[in-house]
């Protein structure tokens, strides 16, 4: 979407302040389309279902790799956050929890390990926010917003509300 900048915008811009103003000191996002094959992997039923239905193939597990490293998933972190955050929802986890790399002491009360039993975290620790950096959470992408058009040959039942008759 195109439309004209404002003078103040202008202004803003050229002496370099920031364009974008909000009270909310951290963002976190979670990714629809991780969302789907997180759940895809994991709900048997919803799995079988959809091998059924579509021509979706069984999907072995993934790996995001960067510069720095593997990258862990919010919901890899939050499958295996361990007994003392065992009570956290997916949603308040991604709010008070980030996720560091493990370096140099990590005495503070505020970092927790992860599961023990969770092999895919060992160089990473979860780090509890304070109150005043507690993130925004937000769903981030869409799998498709065109409802009216045919099924997608591996993406099964998008919407819920597509079925709600």
């Amino acid at each position: 979407m195109e439309r004209s900048l404002s003078a103040v915008e202008v202004c803003n811009h050229l002496l370099g302040f920031n364009m974008e103003f909000s009270n909310v000191p951290r963002w976190t996002f979670i990714y629809v389309n991780t969302l789907y094959w997180t759940m895809f992997r994991h709900w048997t039923s919803f799995r079988q279902r959809a091998l059924s239905k579509t021509q979706a193939k069984d999907l072995p597990d993934m790996v995001n790799i960067t510069q720095s490293g593997r990258k862990i998933s919010a919901i890899e972190a939050y499958k295996a956050r361990g007994p003392l955050l065992r009570h956290l929802c997916l949603y308040d986890y991604l709010a008070c929890v980030e996720i560091r790399k493990k370096g140099g002491t990590q005495t503070s009360s505020n970092w927790i390990p992860f599961d023990d039993s969770a092999q895919i975290c060992d160089s990473m620790i979860q780090h509890i926010c304070c109150q005043s950096n507690i993130a925004t959470v937000v769903l981030d992408g869409v799998i498709t917003d065109d409802f009216d058009e045919a099924p997608h040959e591996i993406y099964y039942q998008r919407c819920v509300v597509e079925d709600i008759h």
